[in-house]
């Protein structure tokens, strides 16, 4: 039996300009559904719920424990042979005297020197979500040319008399103050 090769080579293109075409149209088709049903889908609201509460904030007090903070020279190294962990010890201390309230209401697990708050929520069967943090700062190599500014640690906090400024704000205390 002998096949002619020139006789199934437009066979051949006909089958794969067919299978372009359907594929191009599933393709098509499936875009426009994806397209429509975003245009008409309007998300269900879920702030019918959310109860506002007052908070009364005391700017004076935030800028005070931010400076507090600041102070505690919590400073990371590569080595744990390096550093001094004393800091690390003190800020979470400092933490707990200065925020009994949380330390109430919420369960502190202490993983060496890292801090795990866990804020059980009402309804077990959400997900949960994690918030982080760090409370560290990285060594600083002065430059040759060190103007002479301290570290962060010993920061202060500043009250701006200005209308237009923030309360309050923080800056590094420079040594030549």
């Amino acid at each position: 039996m002998v096949y002619s090769i020139s006789s199934s080579l437009p066979s051949q293109k006909l089958i794969m300009r067919k299978l372009f075409v359907s594929v191009a149209t599933a393709v098509a088709i499936f875009a426009g559904v994806i397209l429509i049903r975003t245009m008409l889908h309007t998300p269900a609201s879920q702030t019918d719920d959310i109860q506002t509460i007052e908070i009364t904030v005391d700017d004076t007090l935030i800028a005070e424990h931010l400076s507090q903070a600041l102070q505690i020279p919590t400073i990371s190294f590569q080595s744990n042979n390096n550093g001094d962990f004393q800091p690390f010890t003190d800020f979470i201390q400092w933490v707990k005297l200065t925020y009994p309230e949380v330390n109430e209401s919420l369960g502190l697990e202490v993983f060496g020197y890292s801090m795990l708050y866990r804020w059980e929520g009402v309804d077990p069967d959400l997900q949960p979500i994690l918030l982080t943090g760090h409370y560290d700062v990285v060594p600083v190599i002065p430059a040759p040319n060190h103007n002479g500014s301290t570290h962060p640690s010993q920061a202060r906090s500043v009250m701006a008399s200005s209308g237009d400024a923030a309360p309050w704000m923080t800056r590094a205390q420079s040594s030549r103050c």
